[in-house]
């Protein structure tokens, strides 16, 4: 996963967590006036702040046949690589459900997109955060790094720390945002750059491309994208009780696989995150 993998993961066997938050906006009041000791009346506590995990339980099974796994190349060996390959699937589907999660969802799919609120509709509902940012596509008249800046523009400042600021985008924003760059590098080259890893930095801002942004689930119709600061979004589970269990059934004549995990995911500060949508023409 590229999302999950780059958010804060809360490990934790408790399944219903709360995630507090504290910060503090001080003025200073003076000590001394002229040489005379001042009394500080003014109290000035702490902004505390809450918000909840309710991890619910989340299920998939596979299987194979004992003639195929018998007469596989790999033998007897193939049920590791079944298995591996079917916990990376499971780690993609974990991370689609913690973006496109809907509890109020009606739509024809997998149940577990209804049982989770997953970032996107957390940030929708949160009249504190910001999610009626777009980034349009469909104009010739000013270019897309423009847009782009104009979104780092409105985050608030007190978070900009040289590579504090993530942004998370479908492929199609990142290509065009290379593209346009390399083109224009003349003029822009001194505002971006590549990291070793490949992350394109463009005033500071660090652009992660999440394919599971680029195919959007349940409702969803346009490619989304979060800024927001390293480690606001942060998702729970419990690596240590993921279950994955296999049984034969002489029914079938065919081993079956399940896999089982706890999972939610959450952020910190409503003033620290943003999301918007792609249009396209």
């Amino acid at each position: 996963t590229v999302f999950l993998d780059r958010t804060k993961m809360i490990t934790s066997t408790n399944h219903k967590r709360e995630l507090d938050t504290m910060s503090y906006e001080l003025e200073l009041y003076a000590g001394r006036v002229s040489g005379t000791p001042q009394t500080i009346s003014t109290m000035q506590d702490p902004n505390f702040a809450n918000r909840t995990f309710s991890a619910e339980e989340l299920r998939a099974l596979t299987g194979i046949h004992k003639t195929a796994l018998k007469e596989n190349i790999e033998g007897k060996g193939f049920m590791n690589t079944l298995t591996q390959k079917f916990g990376e699937a499971n780690g993609r589907a974990l991370e689609r459900i913690l973006i496109y999660g809907d509890t109020d969802s009606t739509e024809t799919i997998a149940s577990g997109y209804k049982v989770i609120d997953g970032i996107l509709k957390k940030i929708d509902d949160d009249s504190a955060a910001t999610d009626n940012l777009e980034i349009d596509l469909t104009s010739s008249s000013t270019s897309i790094l423009a847009k782009v800046r104009a979104i780092i523009d409105a985050f608030p400042d007190k978070y900009k720390e040289p590579g504090n600021v993530v942004m998370f985008v479908p492929a199609l924003i990142s290509r065009t945002l290379r593209r346009y760059l390399a083109d224009n590098h003349d003029k822009f080259g001194d505002i971006y750059e590549v990291t070793s890893n490949g992350d394109l930095v463009i005033e500071d801002v660090v652009f992660i491309t999440v394919p599971a942004f680029s195919v959007p689930k349940n409702t969803f119709t346009k490619k989304p994208f979060i800024i927001t600061t390293k480690e606001n979004i942060q998702w729970l589970a419990d690596p240590d009780n993921i279950e994955v269990e296999a049984q034969f059934v002489l029914r079938s004549n065919a081993w079956d696989i399940a896999s089982t995990i706890y999972a939610d995911i959450n952020y910190a500060f409503s003033d620290a995150i943003a999301c918007g949508t792609v249009k396209e023409s």
